[in-house]
């Protein structure tokens, strides 16, 4: 990210690289570089199709994809200090990152 630190905020198929590396087993460390490199990234949504191209992206904040996932201590904590205000957003679904968080009984 030293190297090339605008790639923090190039979106693929709609999402930026933290998008992916909330929906994925990513060490804690990762996700700190990003958030560190780019912290405005916990406020975007994700856009257009989904990662897998099955449908449209719900809209999504990294702090929903990270709930959903169940990722690593650590992470969503991150996430909710970075930027607070994203655990009261809904995505396009209506659902809060608390939903995914009970459904997939997260602490």
């Amino acid at each position: 990210m030293t190297a090339f630190p605008e790639a923090c905020k190039t979106r693929i198929k709609g999402k930026l690289p933290l998008h992916n590396a909330a929906r994925s087993n990513t060490p804690v460390g990762a996700i700190d570089a990003l958030v560190e490199a780019y912290p405005d990234s916990c406020q975007q949504s994700e856009e257009g199709d989904d990662l897998y191209g099955l449908g449209t992206a719900d809209g999504n904040l990294p702090l929903h994809s990270a709930c959903l996932k169940k990722l690593a201590d650590g992470v969503v904590e991150k996430l909710v200090a970075t930027y607070t205000e994203g655990a009261a957003k809904p995505n396009s679904l209506g659902n809060l990152p608390i939903h995914y968080a009970a459904e997939k009984q997260c602490t």
